[in-house]
């Protein structure tokens, strides 16, 4: 079965291999000869005295978009032939994954904006071109912060998290659930100040 193919994550297993680790597949070029992969470092929560008893989570995050690898498809080929290239499944809190109608009003303006800004990472051909080109995704950025009157940072984290979690829609869905101090939930106003 073939494992390397858009939005897969991947983990390559062999021994003594610098490309060792969890990846997602962000683009493949238009002669299929290369594999955009995007590393996704997963770190243990350290833990504090008060969740000593709790099981400890981990925590996926993405290096940054000139961390992308672009490695031969042989090599990938190779790998998967000799069992060192595998798929995984990555096991997603259940309010990162739910459906946008269940968003509240707030979660949801933001969440549509979010939307908006990123619709041209969805295009697929349009993002592997831009990944294999000179620029990069720097042209899509421009663009979005001309048009939406964004930063770049938060095109950039938005790319990131579509790297980690998956380009689904529901990657996008805001995680209100991390405000506040241990144990202290923080209240916000509509603004979220």
């Amino acid at each position: 079965m073939p494992l390397i193919f858009f939005n897969n994550l991947l983990s390559i297993e062999q021994p003594d291999f610098e490309l060792t680790g969890l990846y997602r597949v962000v683009a493949i070029s238009l002669d299929n000869s290369q594999v955009a992969l995007a590393p996704i470092q997963i770190k243990p929560k350290i833990e504090t005295k008060q969740e000593e008893k709790q099981e400890e989570k981990e925590k996926a995050q993405f290096k940054g978009i000139a961390s992308i690898r672009k490695i031969e498809m042989s090599v990938l080929q190779a790998l998967e032939e000799q069992g060192y290239l595998r798929e995984v499944e990555l096991i997603q809190d259940s309010k990162l994954i739910k459906q946008s109608c269940y968003l509240n009003k707030s979660e949801k303006k933001i969440y549509d904006y979010r939307l908006k800004v990123m619709k041209p990472f969805f295009n697929y051909k349009n993002l592997a071109k831009a990944i294999f080109s000179e620029s990069g995704i720097g042209k899509y950025v421009t663009q979005i912060k001309t048009k939406y009157g964004c930063s770049s940072t938060l095109i950039y984290n938005l790319f990131g998290t579509l790297c980690v979690y998956g380009f689904v829609d529901s990657s996008l869905n805001p995680r209100f659930y991390k405000c506040g101090a241990l144990g202290i939930r923080k209240p916000c106003n509509e603004n979220r100040k």
